[in-house]
């Protein structure tokens, strides 16, 4: 999973304030060779943990559209598979939305992915939410022998009345899918939720037997992937996570291991002493800084027995 953090092209739609100021006269001066410097440091930093063998889920945060996700996949490390990508249409107050990208060889979603019948996220009107202060894109499919696979990608705002409401909706998901399932199904969450890993809003989402992954890492360090404002005068804490539920159904067990912080030393600029995600500007002012992201992308091992 990775929040890309404010991930537009250098197009301009005008449909937001903050897509407006991507754009070459915009306020963050967005020229396409700034935008293709941004792709290069996303592909960079979703390659980091194999380069040789790239991954079969990507969960991406604050994407504009399918067309930037595309440019991601561009990449020559990305060649040797075959990618679909899904996106939630749920759209931020920014513009920015979730995707799911997903190897056609390892999942098969449960919908033809190019056709009309894709998994929408809906308000209690019926229709796409807009300016949404969390999104939740669950992405219901399946493995090889018909293993089946249950993927959710999240985005919530760091608001602790955003957080509270999101994992309202959010274990209500979860408990659908049980619910409507013949056997206990097999659940991967990912996201940036915006809270720690240890908050209590987390602990009751899925069943017991379910493991948050942040919460083994042994970097038990306060270098995070978010503060709350730009001069970092508060602690910054992992608010982009993992979470699995891998039940034993049969002969069928996927287990997972190996949870990684994308931490290191390029991913990471020194501010007065103090380590932080290398960002690609200042979103107060629009300096441009040139680097990845306000945060670091998390992975995970998975296997299937």
């Amino acid at each position: 999973f990775y929040n890309t953090s404010l991930f537009f092209d250098s197009i301009l739609h005008g449909r937001t304030a903050m897509e407006s100021a991507f754009h070459p006269d915009g306020k963050y001066v967005w020229t396409p060779e700034r935008y293709l410097q941004k792709t290069q440091r996303i592909t960079e930093a979703l390659l980091y943990r194999n380069t040789q063998n790239p991954p079969a889920f990507m969960g991406l945060a604050d994407v504009e559209n399918q067309f930037v996700v595309l440019d991601i996949l561009k990449n020559a490390a990305f060649a040797n598979e075959q990618y679909g990508v899904l996106m939630g249409d749920a759209v931020s107050k920014d513009g920015l939305r979730l995707a799911l990208v997903y190897a056609n060889n390892v999942f098969f979603p449960d919908f033809p992915a190019k056709s009309d019948v894709v998994p929408v996220e809906l308000g209690e009107d019926g229709k796409p939410i807009a300016n949404a202060e969390f999104q939740i894109f669950h992405v219901p499919g399946h493995l090889k022998d018909s293993v089946p696979l249950h993927i959710i990608v999240n985005r919530w705002d760091h608001q602790a009345s955003v957080a509270k409401k999101a994992s309202v909706a959010l274990e209500n998901l979860v408990q659908d899918i049980i619910n409507k399932s013949t056997s206990q199904p097999n659940i991967i969450i990912m996201g940036d939720f915006g809270i720690a890993p240890n908050h209590p809003l987390l602990k009751n989402i899925l069943p017991n037997e379910h493991t948050n992954w942040a919460l083994k890492t042994e970097k038990k360090w306060a270098l995070g992937s978010y503060c709350q404002h730009a001069n970092y005068a508060v602690d910054c804490f992992l608010s982009d996570q993992i979470l699995t539920f891998f039940p034993e159904n049969e002969s069928n067990v996927l287990s997972s291991k190996d949870f990684l912080v994308h931490d290191a030393v390029q991913f990471v600029y020194d501010r007065d002493g103090q380590e932080f995600p290398d960002r690609t500007f200042n979103p107060y002012t629009g300096e441009w800084y040139g680097g990845y992201s306000d945060h670091f992308a998390v992975s995970l091992g998975i296997s299937m027995q």
